[in-house]
């Protein structure tokens, strides 16, 4: 799961938006997000770097308009 933490904030590079958040942060939330993932039987990296990528694009740009009530 660490790979794919690591290629995630690799992939996403320096993001102004979440540096309010701090990188160490940044990298603790995606870590955590995964871990939940991981524990719900996705294991493939691919898969969980995608799934890291778009929780930060979340992170970043707030829900989506039309699936937030």
């Amino acid at each position: 799961m660490d790979d794919a933490v690591d290629r995630v904030m690799v992939s996403y590079g320096s993001v102004p938006a979440l540096e309010r958040l701090g990188r160490e942060e940044t990298r603790a939330k995606v870590a955590q997000y995964l871990a939940k993932l991981s524990s719900a039987g996705h294991s493939n990296v691919e898969e969980l770097t995608f799934y890291g990528l778009t929780y930060l694009r979340v992170l970043q740009e707030g829900p989506h308009p039309r699936y937030t009530g």
